[in-house]
């Protein structure tokens, strides 16, 4: 059990009487599974609340499988994708589990994003035949540059914005380019419902990727490459509730950002996040220090009862113990893999939590 008195993960999902409810449904259809209408339902509000005109929603079990499906709809087995080599596992475990190449690409210092100039190198020396960037974080913020180089160069984007499903501000994801956005709705993040997941994808290709998240079958029972991948019913009313409250929770986060951002500012060595979009996930707030040591910090502050780790530590190329190909200088997202530290972000009703925390905090740092 986690005792420190300001933990790091405080999940926010909806309680029984705003989703009971909503799952009687199924007893009344006694449809569980297989994208029943709870799931479909959840897929259309989605898709009108965050997508652009011209995209829909697919709901699925994890970000993890979300991104599988994805994968396995658009690319071969033995083809490359680009991918940054600052996240979490599940990126690169889901282009492995795809049959592809894994080629990870550097990061940029400031927004810890995929650094287009670090991919140019890596497509100069070797195939890639796709990209997956990751929103880290769950912070969005302007990809276009990126997404512009991609399609010069004919190259398809997945997106890994697994903690980036926010608020009302943000702006709404796909475009012409017609890129992949796939999210997470664990219970670690802001848009939280236990596991569970969602592709935005174009139009013409949601059919596609659904069959994929259903093994891969097509209406007369024969079959491509898929997996089991589809979210089911209970998990589908628990979102439904959570799209009501997510406003709200957002805000809430929003609001313990803003604090971090004045106190940390103060703090000498301190890089924090800057050209944010508003109503990001914010599922933890990140600070890349310069002179304080990681591990020392994170070792006092859980003396004073504040639990932070490091994200996303180690790096893929770090981490994964299967051979990975490297095309190109991944320095800079080891540097702030050893030097960042994510501090707790908390949504609603912990107001006591959070100014506790910056107690704490000041008794930490000053």
């Amino acid at each position: 059990m986690n005792k420190a008195a300001f933990p790091f993960i405080v999940p926010d999902l909806p309680r029984t009487s705003s989703w009971v409810p909503i799952y009687e449904s199924a007893f009344e259809t006694g449809v569980y599974s297989n994208f029943g209408p709870l799931s479909r339902e959840l897929e259309r509000k989605l898709a009108e609340r965050y997508a652009v005109r011209g995209y829909g929603a697919v709901a699925c079990s994890s970000a993890t499988q979300g991104l599988l499906a994805a994968l396995m709809e658009r690319f071969e087995p033995g083809q490359a994708i680009a991918f940054s080599n600052f996240t979490f596992a599940a990126t690169y475990q889901a282009i492995r589990m795809a049959g592809l190449v894994p080629v990870p690409i550097d990061i940029d210092g400031r927004t810890l994003e995929m650094s287009v100039d670090s991919l140019s190198q890596a497509i100069n020396r070797t195939q890639i035949d796709g990209v997956m960037p990751v929103r880290p974080f769950g912070l969005v913020r302007d990809q276009s540059e990126l997404v512009t180089f991609c399609q010069s160069k004919h190259l398809p984007l997945i997106f890994d914005a697994a903690a980036s499903l926010g608020g009302a501000q943000l702006p709404l994801f796909g475009s012409d380019a017609g890129e992949v956005e796939v999210f997470s709705l664990h219970a670690t993040k802001t848009f939280a419902i236990g596991e569970g997941g969602v592709i935005f994808a174009p139009l013409d290709r949601v059919e596609a990727i659904r069959k994929r998240l259903n093994f891969g079958f097509e209406a007369d029972r024969t079959y491509f490459r898929g997996t089991n991948g589809k979210m089911d019913e209970l998990h589908a009313a628990l979102a439904l509730a959570q799209l009501g409250r997510i406003d709200e929770m957002q805000a809430a986060r929003e609001k313990h950002a803003r604090r971090y951002d004045m106190f940390f500012s103060s703090v000498e060595d301190a890089q924090i996040p800057t050209n944010v979009t508003p109503g990001s996930g914010w599922t933890m707030y990140p600070v890349i220090f310069s002179k304080h040591s990681a591990p020392e910090l994170i070792a006092k502050a859980l003396e004073h009862g504040i639990e932070a780790k490091r994200y996303y530590w180690p790096t893929v190329s770090s981490g994964a113990n299967d051979r990975i190909d490297q095309f190109v200088k991944l320095d800079v997202s080891e540097r702030i893999a050893r030097n960042i530290v994510c501090f707790p972000i908390y949504s609603l009703n912990t107001e006591h939590l959070v100014d506790g925390l910056f107690g704490e905090l000041d008794r930490l740092f000053f």
